[in-house]
């Protein structure tokens, strides 16, 4: 379940782990005083610093600059005086900056290249447009061709007509900003609608009629749209609606004798739009940003929508669209994002990408898209993204890697695929996400792919691959892998036993299902990161090597469903992760490819990164013997204990209760011995309990979970009594007295009938004797 929006300067983000968010401190919107201490510069993984909207005074500390990993900083509406620190340009990752309403003075500072990837908010109070406007660069860039439009401040419209660059990179909201004196300003018309300010701005009448037009197509209503104030209504305060203020340049100065605004983006997304898509929207003449994502919009996409040349950003993702793609999207030179994932679309992906030079991010996942690559992919040399998972794609993967350099995220993963991997994707040395799973891929892994140095998840899964050994020894020299998993790969082969010395960043590392033969090798210890680790479903023979306890973050382990022997190491109480408090490794997000499957009892479940598994040590379809150790009650972190199909004998450790975040525990079908114990009743987070087929006696616990267990999870233990089988007399002892009290039994009925000889005997002696005496 999503935990919680967080809304950063740019968009809302939707959480649903609280370990993705990013680390912020967020003081805005009090009354608190004081300087900004420069210790603050201390938190080098801070990401968010927003201390907006408080009285702090003094100046802004250029230890600020020591905040590396910095994205968004905030200093509006305070006090603060002096200068910005010049080394703030040294932030590379800052793409929202704003320390509006201050007192600060002097030069802003200038980047060594004269242009920041930033969102900049500069407006003070004693500075307005018409004093901007007499800056001498800004105003030779305003008459540059280069600039087409400028978002203005309500407040401002009638000295500022147009400022702006032409990127709208994924999100239209986030623009390359110069810094001033020649700077760009980036002020969202969004919050408030200009026409409130200014007679002389309002909502263009053409792109109201288009906006009409576009909702009365639709099945449903867009809530917050209002025309029965046309032609008065200004739909840029529309919910959805982004505008910009268009003028004309003259050779010598900016006209402004008719300023008027334009609809340059809609983001409609999750509005639970209906019906077919209106064609009115190609009406939008100056729409440079469309997202329906996340609605139920169906049919098919009308062509007219490709004649909007100025589009950028189209988002198309989550609805119900059928048909194909189509030849048109040629036309649309200017898109650097293109998602159209999670719809019907159907036939060949259009080879219509030549002219596209400018686009960054393509994904159209979980279609119904079939036939081969299109080569005009490879002409996009700035494509950073391509996302074709979950269709019926064909044929050799054949795309010309090596133009396509900038490729960040490949994701090719459930189709149908053949032939090699390409050795030409070694070419991509910005590669960070690999996804090949689920394909009919075979051969090896290419030895190329030891120069991939900023790898970071690789997934084979689910192919033909061969030769494990060199894949392993080739994919160590990755220095960034955190993520490994060639699950059904390398049938019958077997692990190797040295040679492996990489792996210093590796953090989950699955080979399942492969039939490995041999034993678990011992380097697996050098791989000091490693937090998951799956060898399930393999012909692994012999014990488990005790370095394994070794490895700190290690917090899950499944080693279940080989052919183990001997005991559980004692090494493996100890690991240090499950012995403490809370998961202390910051896992891969996997740019939101899911990891893999992990099957609980009642169903499979997805996780998109692997800090989400839950801590568990999976043992199960073994044959291991010994005893459980009680010391496993000391992980405190554990909530799957699966120890079932084995030959483990002894009792259930009363210390188990001891695993406080325990869900899942399976003892079922082992030698155990003895009672339940009753202080497992306090395992509150315990839903699936199994201890059927061993040899335990007495009453089954009652209370807390047990009352919610069925007799399948007991049945086959002849010795239990309880709920489900003979009811236990309350009265009676333990077994084991209960044991001696039919041993004394036997021994009396036994030796009754001597007793009774005895007794007769006697009696007939004194008879006689008193006759005897009588005589």
């Amino acid at each position: 379940m999503p935990l919680v929006y967080w809304k950063n300067a740019q968009r809302n983000l939707l959480y649903k782990h609280y370990i993705n968010f990013p680390p912020a401190v967020d003081l805005s919107n009090n009354m608190m005083d004081g300087t900004v201490w420069k210790e603050i510069g201390n938190l080098r993984l801070l990401q968010v610093l927003d201390l907006s909207n408080n009285n702090f005074t003094g100046s802004i500390p250029y230890e600020l600059s020591g905040l590396r990993n910095l994205e968004t900083l905030d200093l509006s509406f305070n006090d603060l005086s002096g200068t910005i620190p010049a080394s703030l340009v040294d932030l590379t990752f800052l793409s929202s900056f704003n320390v509006a309403h201050n007192h600060l003075q002097g030069q802003i500072p200038m980047g060594e290249k004269g242009m920041v990837n930033t969102s900049l908010s500069i407006k003070k109070r004693n500075i307005d447009g018409s004093q901007l406007l007499r800056l001498p660069c800004l105003l030779s860039m305003a008459k540059s061709a280069s600039l087409p439009f400028i978002l203005v401040p309500c407040d401002q419209g009638k000295h500022l007509h147009e400022l702006t660059t032409r990127a709208m990179k994924g999100l239209w909201q986030v623009l390359p900003m110069y810094p001033l004196f020649c700077a760009i300003f980036f002020i969202s018309l969004y919050s408030q609608p200009c026409a409130s300010n200014s007679k002389n701005l309002s909502c263009n009448s053409n792109d109201l009629r288009e906006l009409e037009a576009f909702s009365n197509g639709l099945d449903s209503r867009i809530d917050g749209w209002k025309f029965h104030d046309a032609p008065a209504a200004n739909c840029c305060s529309w919910p959805g609606v982004r505008c910009a203020l268009f003028s004309v340049f003259s050779s010598s100065s900016i006209n402004s004798t008719n300023p008027c605004l334009r609809v340059v983006g809609l983001d409609l997304a999750s509005k639970d739009l209906k019906g077919l898509l209106p064609n009115s929207v190609s009406g939008l003449d100056r729409l440079s940003f469309l997202n329906l994502s996340h609605n139920s919009l169906r049919g098919t996409v009308p062509p007219e929508l490709f004649h909007l040349r100025r589009m950028e950003v189209l988002d198309l993702n989550s609805n119900n669209f059928t048909g194909e793609l189509g030849k048109g999207i040629s036309n649309l030179t200017s898109l650097s994002y293109l998602d159209v994932s999670f719809n019907r679309f159907t036939g060949f992906i259009p080879d219509s990408f030549h002219g596209l030079q400018r686009l960054e991010s393509f994904s159209a996942e979980s279609n119904r898209l079939e036939g081969r690559l299109p080569n005009s992919l490879s002409s996009c040399s700035m494509l950073g993204l391509l996302n074709l998972r979950n269709n019926s794609l064909d044929g050799n993967i054949d795309l010309n890697f090596a133009s396509l350099v900038q490729l960040v995220v490949l994701n090719l993963g459930s189709n149908r695929f053949s032939g090699h991997i390409p050795k030409s994707l070694s070419s991509c040395r910005a590669l960070q996400v690999l996804n090949l799973a689920s394909n009919n891929l075979h051969g090896k892994i290419p030895n190329s792919f030891r120069n991939l140095h900023a790898l970071s998840y690789l997934s084979v899964s689910k192919n033909s691959l061969s030769n494990v050994s060199v894949a392993l020894q080739t994919l160590q020299e990755c220095q960034n892998l955190t993520v490994l998993i060639l699950t059904m790969n390398f049938y019958g082969e077997e692990l190797p036993n040295n040679g492996i010395q990489g792996f210093h960043s590796l953090q989950a590392l699955v080979v399942a299902v492969c039939a490995l033969t041999g034993s678990i090798p011992s380097w697996l210890a050098n791989i000091k990161e490693l937090s998951l680790l799956d060898l399930s479903w393999n012909h692994f023979t012999g014990g488990i090597p005790l370095c394994i306890g070794s490895l700190d973050y290690l917090f899950y382990l499944d080693l279940s469903n080989n052919s183990l022997t001997g005991e559980i190491p004692m090494s493996l109480t100890k690991l240090k992760t499950l012995n403490s408090d809370s998961l202390s490794h910051n896992g891969s997000s996997s740019h939101g490819i899911p990891f893999f499957s992990w099957k609980n009892p009642t169903r499979l479940l997805w996780y998109k990164q692997y800090m989400n598994f839950p801590p568990t040590v999976d043992l199960s379809n073994n044959m291991m013997d010994g005893t459980i150790w009680k010391e496993i009650g000391n992980l405190r972190l554990l909530q799957v204990l699966d120890l079932s199909n084995n030959n483990f004998t002894g009792s259930i450790p009363d210390e188990l209760s001891g695993l406080r975040n325990l869900e899942t525990l399976d003892l079922s079908f082992n030698g155990l011995s003895g009672t339940i114990p009753a202080s497992l009743v306090n395992l509150t987070f315990l839903s699936s309990f199994n201890v059927a087929h061993n040899h335990l006696q007495g009453q089954i616990p009652k209370g807390g979970q047990f009352s919610t267990f069925s007799s399948s999870s007991f049945e086959g233990n002849p010795g239990l009594c309880g709920e489900f089988f003979l009811v236990c007399n309350s009265t009676s002892k333990p077994p084991e007295e209960e044991e001696n009290d039919r041993e004394e039994s036997n021994f009396v009925l036994e030796g009754l009938p001597l007793a009774m000889g005895f007794i007769s005997g006697f009696l007939l002696i004194v008879i006689l004797f008193s006759k005897f005496c009588r005589y």
